[in-house]
């Protein structure tokens, strides 16, 4: 009786723990598909490198950028000199501004979509207090900056930035710290082309 006893624990606690392996098994093979998937249709996310070509514009139809020559020579942006190619980010490097990265994050090379982005999620709200005064004495006499000029920069870290000139008086140049695009919806049509 003692023998069957062990030999019937000894059924049991086999079979408890070959249904452990296969559930273990399982969910190692569910993990790794998802992964194959996702590299299989390289699904973007965090981490994704991505190439796209992008046509930016404001809600009235009006294109302010683009990495497309054609499209830039017909809506009289384009610049000579400049490459137009694909636009390419590492997702959650937080390269491009916040509504866009958010917006290719599921979507997969190949595909094309048009996304509209709020000013909280692209380059904020216009802060009217966002103003510097410059010194008139760090510009060259001949080369004093008008009101409407947009002018370069560099932040306290030594990276450049364009400003808008507000006034010109005989001491100081009022600049506008607010990004060009503050406060502007922007709509975005993007065309994936490769993600790695």
């Amino acid at each position: 009786m003692k023998a069957k006893l062990s030999l019937f624990a000894i059924l049991i606690w086999s079979s408890l723990f070959l249904a452990w392996c296969i559930n273990q098994s399982n969910t190692s093979l569910s993990t790794k598909k998802t992964a194959f998937m996702n590299q299989q249709h390289n699904v973007i996310q965090t981490g994704s490198t991505v190439s796209f070509d992008y046509i930016g514009s404001f809600p009235s139809g009006e294109v302010f950028d683009t990495s497309l020559a054609d499209i830039a020579k017909q809506n009289w942006i384009y610049i000579t000199g400049r490459q137009y190619e694909p636009l390419e980010v590492v997702i959650g490097q937080h390269q491009i501004i916040p509504g866009l990265e958010e917006a290719l994050i599921g979507h997969q090379e190949g595909d094309q979509f048009k996304v509209e982005i709020p000013p909280q999620k692209a380059y904020w709200d216009y802060n009217p207090e966002a103003k510097a005064l410059l010194p008139i004495s760090q510009f060259w006499t001949g080369a004093l900056p008008k009101v409407g000029d947009v002018i370069v920069v560099t932040n306290a870290q030594g990276q450049p930035f364009q400003v808008k000139v507000l006034e010109v008086n005989d001491q100081w140049v009022v600049i506008d710290l607010n990004h060009p695009m503050a406060g502007k919806t922007l709509v975005f049509e993007i065309y994936i082309k490769k993600v790695k």
